[in-house]
């Protein structure tokens, strides 16, 4: 591809792959998300549409992709009558760019995202992994920076382990939960 649109897909490939399989936990959807983005991309070009930052729009496609198939796979998975857990991938023959961040690809971290809402999903991968600020996670999810801290910050919450909350409740001066309180 040598148009501006497939070469900037073809740079971002690796990295585009690396979020997709960050949100959906199976490389095969990550990989046919990629491709519908290049597709986009192509279609986009086509058109005559500007497009300003080619990185920035093929990030912001495939987040909102991933965001529609998370949402198509869990409607799927509901009928599934076991526990679903991620497609493990050996990190060491992905891309170092896809690898990039390996406590987010390990098997448990992907098990424990996999409980988080679309939305929130993408504003963890996109922080952790790429390091994004609010207001660019911001105009990807199409949210306030305010909305987005809020989503980081309650999804944080929900990765940590569960053994680690009544320690960090009282480090912060709360009182710890006792076991009887949840069935209350």
């Amino acid at each position: 591809m040598t148009t501006p649109a497939g070469l900037a897909w073809s740079r971002e490939r690796s990295r585009l792959i690396g979020i997709g399989y960050r949100m959906l936990g199976d490389l095969g959807e990550a990989e046919d998300v990629v491709s519908d983005v290049a597709l986009a991309a192509l279609r986009r070009e086509g058109s005559g549409a500007a497009v300003r930052s080619w990185e920035a729009w093929l990030t912001t496609v495939c987040v909102r992709r991933c965001i529609d198939r998370l949402r198509k796979l869990h409607a799927s998975r509901e009928a599934y009558p076991g526990p679903w857990l991620p497609e493990p991938v050996a990190t060491e023959r992905l891309p170092d760019e896809v690898a990039a961040g390996r406590e987010l690809l390990s098997i448990a971290m992907l098990h424990l995202a996999e409980q988080l809402d679309p939305h929130t999903r993408a504003a963890i991968v996109l922080h952790r992994a790429l390091g994004l600020t609010a207001s660019e996670i911001g105009s990807v999810l199409e949210r306030s920076p305010a909305a987005v801290r809020q989503l980081i910050s309650r999804g944080e919450r929900r990765l940590q382990p569960r053994e680690q909350l009544p320690m960090r409740a009282a480090a912060r001066g709360g009182r710890a939960p006792r076991p009887c309180d949840r069935s209350r």
